[in-house]
C-alpha cells in the first residue's frame, strides 16, 4: 500500500519584543539609542509550532502580557518566517 505524502504545515510563532531596561527604552525614546545592540531588547516566546489556532491563541495572551508590561514595544506573530501581524505597544 502506498503511504500519503504529507504536505509540509506552516510554521508559526509568536512573540512579545521589549526593552531590556528602562534606560534602554529611554535612549530609544529619545531616538540617542537605535535597535542595532540585540542585548539591548529582548523576545519573549509564547508559541513555536504548526498549529495556527494556538498560534491565535498564544497571541491574544501575549498582548495582555504587553498590555502590562512597561517595556514592551510590540507583538508580533509570523508564519514561515514572515511576518503576518504586529502590534505596536503604547501607552495612553
Amino acid at each position: 500500500m502506498q503511504q500519503r505524502k504529507r504536505r509540509p504545515g506552516h510554521s508559526y510563532s509568536v512573540y512579545v519584543g521589549s526593552f531590556a531596561s528602562e534606560e534602554v527604552k529611554a535612549l530609544v525614546e529619545r531616538q540617542e539609542e537605535d535597535f542595532i545592540h540585540t542585548e539591548h531588547f529582548i523576545a519573549l516566546t509564547f508559541y513555536s509550532g504548526s498549529s495556527q489556532a494556538l498560534a491565535e491563541r498564544s497571541f491574544s495572551r501575549a498582548c495582555l502580557v504587553a498590555m502590562n508590561n512597561p517595556l514592551a514595544y510590540e507583538v508580533v506573530m509570523r508564519r514561515d518566517g514572515q511576518t503576518i501581524i504586529r502590534v505596536k505597544a503604547k501607552r495612553f
